[in-house]
């Protein structure tokens, strides 16, 4: 491992859930992803990139990528690899795909998303990990969309997943495909019907080439998604029968959209309780109320005026023409 090549700082670690060192080296130049032809790392789109643990590894693979594009929504994550990756390696570019999200981009106005930066057709690997495990439903379809767009037609994609069975739960509309754990931010975890994305992958031309089921019963399926006809093959998506265990999401910090960004500074990580609180009112919900109050009352009051003015107007139809022309 070069000993220049910077490491991530533990806070931002942190905010991905990996904070273990020994997996953002890759000290052997082995490829990160087994199984690949060396075809396979032309062209490299990190969607997630973070902190840049994969991106850390690949500069120290052999083969490198060609082309690396790494993409990431938290803004002080892609400032980092902008500024202590990037210059090692020729070729790896980070950008910062700008879209909301209630935690690490809470700006709003933007998006919940956009297309990805880069060419139809152009990459032949693309990596998603943890990536469709915090995508609400909506969003999960347009990015399949945008992975069929993206891929070469010898292109994979390794993703993560958390995936249930919707046969299950028979209150669950037709249209409703994934499950939320958080009410306050959705996109905390999202666990999607294993029938709605298999039944996605074919509509988009996609297919299923490799699936590896979860460490822990539930927790992450790591499956690679290729265009159909590619040369490994459909696969199906097999039973999971790992054993039981728990591994919770990392809780968000206070401002952990801020992290890594100059001149800011966070506060120590937010804890959940025991017991979870009733969320706040809506402070819009008061403005709001007494604005549809105050329109309605402006409303009765034209009303009023104009059922006022017809009436004048009808006194002075029926006043003789003598006088109406006396009073103009």
């Amino acid at each position: 491992m070069p000993a220049e090549l910077p490491i991530p700082p533990l806070e931002m670690r942190e905010l991905v859930g990996l904070t273990d060192l020994a997996l953002y080296g890759n000290p052997s130049g082995a490829p990160i992803f087994d199984g690949l032809p060396t075809a396979a790392w032309r062209s490299y789109l990190d969607f997630g990139c973070g902190c840049g643990r994969s991106a850390r590894r690949l500069i120290q693979q052999d083969p490198r990528p060609e082309r690396y594009v790494g993409i990431d929504l938290h803004r002080g994550m892609v400032q980092w690899c902008r500024q202590n990756l990037a210059p090692h390696a020729p070729g790896f570019e980070f950008i910062h795909h700008d879209v909301y999200n209630p935690g690490l981009n809470p700006n709003a106005s933007r998006p919940w998303a956009t297309q990805l930066p880069v060419e139809d057709g152009s990459i032949t690997l693309m990596e998603a990990h943890s990536v469709f495990t915090h995508l609400i439903e909506s969003q999960a379809e347009f990015y399949l969309d945008e992975v069929a767009r993206v891929l070469a037609p010898d292109g994979i994609m390794v993703a993560t997943f958390f995936l249930f069975d919707k046969v299950e739960f028979p209150f669950m509309q037709d249209s409703q495909n994934a499950v939320y754990i958080n009410d306050r931010d959705p996109t905390n975890a999202v666990v999607f019907d294993r029938g709605w994305l298999m039944a996605g992958l074919a509509e988009r031309g996609l297919a299923l080439v490799r699936a590896d089921v979860p460490a822990i019963r539930g927790f992450h399926w790591q499956l690679r998604i290729a265009p159909a006809g590619h040369e490994a093959g459909p696969v199906e998506l097999p039973i999971d029968t790992s054993a039981p265990g728990r591994l919770p999401p990392p809780l968000l910090r206070e401002r952990a959209h801020e992290i890594g960004l100059d001149g800011t500074t966070t506060a120590a990580p937010v804890y959940q309780t025991a017991r979870q609180e009733l969320p706040p009112p809506n402070p819009r919900a008061a403005e709001l109320a007494a604005a549809k109050d105050h329109i309605a009352s402006l409303e009765e009051r034209l009303a009023t005026a104009r059922h006022e003015l017809e009436e004048m107007c009808r006194l002075v139809d029926a006043k003789p023409r003598w006088w109406r022309a006396k009073r103009t």
